[in-house]
């Protein structure tokens, strides 16, 4: 349910839409209220109905307005953030708060000043209404909108650095790599391998990129059959439809292959969700584009390569993930295909250090990052530090 409201949320089109339903309900209470109240208060807007039209009039013509320079504005940088350094980064753009809220309140307002417009009756007299607490409402909002225009240009000047998006994919990578996995039992040292041949294989209905895996619920599917399942798929892979997802280890007969299918979750676009290796590929596209030979930027590569060393150095202190998983009575239930920090390190280097090879900067900087991350990497990770040491220094 977490990761369903998670996914919701991150939607570009959610937050707009919840405030304008906001709205909308406001500017139906908000009246009554009102009415209601009847008293006319020294604070709240003390004109007739007709200035009441006119000012909602004018609200509601410059909401409509700013919003549309607004989105513009937000298409252009998106434009620009896909041309210039890669179009796997649009998702963090698109899931900025700062648009999404100022869209929304833009939104908000002129929907909130239309449906106020229309509980404003008469012309002078005994029989006009003024909702006087729903107009100064309607200023407020204004002034809201002001504020938040404001923050909107400051965050899209921040956002299109190229430091500000290496920082960003960076900080993402760093959480995911942290991020504890509760109720995940793993395999206790001397677990053992022994497997039952597999008698079955779960196949793909549909095609995409894994960005999901439901590791408990696979774990209580094994238990509750008495099987073991081994994924032959891993976080970011693609799936074609058909493909071979998972083998099942022992008697499989009354398993649904559905209920296994539904712990993997295939979409269009990979995910930051549990997957590591995409933020490495963020940052290494971003690099790939600076080595490119139109843009010819060097030092932005350099950067990326500051933001994958401390990636990399929060890797090596730490022991590669187990592939084997357990259930609470310690029998093995699940085989996972995980990356290692071979994998990662040869993500992060192998296609700068090929494209920069020219530049003097680059493979500089490489030697200096395998040289600390010898000096702090784990006794199991000093192999494949010595090797890539050995790769980089002979394509010099």
């Amino acid at each position: 349910m977490a990761n369903w409201w998670a996914r919701l949320l991150s939607r570009f089109w959610v937050l707009p839409a919840l405030c304008c339903v906001t709205a909308l309900v406001l500017g139906l209470v908000v009246p009554q209220i009102d009415h209601a109240i009847g008293d006319r208060r020294a604070l709240l807007f003390g004109g007739g109905p007709n200035g009441a039209r006119s000012l909602l009039t004018a609200i509601t013509t410059a909401m409509i307005s700013v919003t549309g320079v607004i989105f513009s504005i937000t298409v252009v940088v998106l434009q620009l953030a896909s041309s210039q350094f890669s179009p796997r980064v649009l998702r963090s753009f698109l899931a900025s708060r700062v648009t999404q809220m100022t869209l929304g309140v833009f939104s908000g307002t002129f929907l909130y000043s239309i449906v106020v417009l229309r509980s404003v009756r008469g012309d002078a007299g005994v029989a006009a209404f003024v909702p006087q607490l729903a107009i100064t409402g309607a200023f407020l909002s204004v002034v809201a909108s002001v504020a938040m225009f404001l923050a909107y240009i400051h965050h899209i000047t921040e956002s299109i650095r190229v430091t500000t998006i290496i920082s960003s994919v960076g900080t993402e990578t760093r959480e995911v790599i942290e991020k504890p996995r509760e109720g995940v039992p793993e395999s206790p040292t001397g677990a053992t391998l022994t497997l039952p041949p597999a008698n079955d294989t779960v196949h793909s209905a549909g095609h995409g990129v894994v960005t999901m895996i439901d590791v408990p619920r696979l774990i209580r599917l094994a238990h509750g059959h008495d099987v073991v399942f081994e994924l032959l798929t891993r976080m970011g892979d693609f799936v074609a439809e058909g493909m071979p997802l998972v083998d099942i280890h022992g008697n499989a007969e009354q398993l649904d292959h559905d209920a296994v299918r539904s712990a993997l979750r295939l979409a269009s676009d990979r995910s930051m969700h549990d997957d590591v290796a995409f933020g490495f590929r963020q940052l290494v596209d971003i690099a790939e584009r600076a080595l490119s030979a139109a843009v010819n930027d060097p030092t932005t590569a350099v950067q990326v390569l500051d933001e994958i060393h401390d990636l990399l150095r929060t890797l090596a202190v730490l022991p590669d993930p187990p592939v084997v998983r357990v259930d609470h009575d310690d029998d093995v239930r699940l085989l996972l295909r995980e990356r290692t920090f071979a994998e990662f390190l040869d993500l992060g280097i192998d296609e700068i250090a090929h494209y920069g090879a020219e530049h003097v900067q680059v493979p500089a900087r490489i030697r200096d990052m395998l040289v600390d991350l010898k000096s702090a990497g784990r006794p199991q990770h000093q192999a494949a530090i010595t090797a890539k040491q050995c790769a980089v220094a002979s394509k010099q």
